[in-house]
């Protein structure tokens, strides 16, 4: 084999096993989160890599219930802010998702989903300090206090 012809299967060699590793990397930027007709999340904390500039969460409700029955949503918001959104998510209506429009300590929220709807919510991670505490909530009235995760960004 000529020199040039090494260098050319090295060079695709390398390409192909870095596309795995870009797969993987991408892959670590998004998380899966189920509810169901019970009150709690799945998983119950999300850990951020520090590699991540955005961060996608999939909502999926995998419940029975109807949405009118069984709403839910996805809220993130600093860990000493978490009370007060879900206090306040009664005056925000459902209308509004159960989220005051323009909250400043909403730093992402889902629209309420309901049986086998999902939601995309894109987090931007520059927004987070890394090994700060975040909290996850449902803010439906009544569900806040069992329906919370945490979600932290991971140092470098």
């Amino acid at each position: 084999m000529t020199v040039k012809r090494l260098s050319a299967v090295l060079m695709v060699g390398c390409f192909w096993l870095a596309e795995p590793l870009r797969a993987e990397a991408s892959q670590a930027c998004v998380a899966e989160v189920t509810v169901n007709d019970h009150l709690y999340f799945k998983p119950e904390q999300i850990d951020i890599p520090a590699s991540c500039d955005q961060f996608t969460v999939l909502l999926k409700h995998e419940g029975r219930l109807p949405k009118v029955a069984s709403p839910r949503n996805w809220v993130l918001t600093d860990a000493k802010a978490a009370d007060a959104v879900a206090r306040d998510a009664s005056v925000a209506g459902q209308d509004n998702g159960w989220v005051i429009p323009g909250d400043e300590r909403v730093l992402a929220a889902s629209p309420v989903v309901g049986r086998e709807q999902s939601a995309s919510i894109q987090i931007p991670v520059t927004r987070l300090t890394p090994d700060q505490a975040y909290v996850y909530l449902c803010t439906v009235p009544g569900f806040s206090p069992t329906m919370r995760g945490q979600l932290r960004v991971q140092s470098q």
